[in-house]
């Protein structure tokens, strides 16, 4: 999970900017930590890392966890594949896990470039099908082309054709 899917904002901006909605979110967050203390009490520990709001950083702010905003707020937490999940469950969120076990699913929901290539426009997948050294219709992964000016050539002559060609292709946009 990449850290820029974890937002941390600021109290003083919600503060600043929404202060209705920062009531809300202590109002939730004192309900979630109640339950929380409910459930394991005196682990003052694990009330810290489940909590909504954060305690004061370096710079002495406070922070709203806004993934732990949405775990509480969800009837669902989704990992978007298998072992996104089973990370999500075992180390991240592993708190949440434990406290709302049905809560954590996983639905691949995502589409890869590839895939995504092959249904918008058969045609130009073909021609960088034909390109010697493509690796394409059978990794997941992103297209992967030497960079030669030989096959750049190629390419770009063949693509030209299909971009003149394709008049579905913005449509499908």
């Amino acid at each position: 999970l990449l850290p820029e899917a974890l937002e941390r904002w600021p109290v003083s901006l919600i503060e600043n900017m929404l202060p209705r909605h920062l009531e809300i979110i202590y109002q939730i967050n004192q309900i979630f930590m109640d339950a929380v203390a409910a459930r394991y009490p005196g682990d003052f520990d694990r009330m810290r890392r489940m909590s909504i709001i954060e305690e004061a950083d370096g710079f002495g702010e406070k922070r709203i966890n806004m993934a732990h905003l949405c775990i509480v707020g969800s009837h669902v937490t989704n990992g978007v594949a298998a072992l996104h999940s089973n990370l999500l469950k075992s180390s991240t969120f592993k708190d949440f896990y434990e406290f709302y076990p049905d809560r954590f699913q996983n639905k691949t929901n995502g589409i890869t470039p590839r895939r995504w290539l092959l249904l918008s426009n058969p045609s130009l997948a073909d021609i960088i099908c034909e390109v010697p050294r493509a690796k394409f219709k059978h990794f997941s992964s992103i297209i992967i082309v030497e960079s030669t000016a030989v096959l750049k050539c190629e390419f770009n002559r063949n693509a030209e054709k299909v971009f003149i060609g394709s008049s579905r292709f913005p449509m499908f946009l």
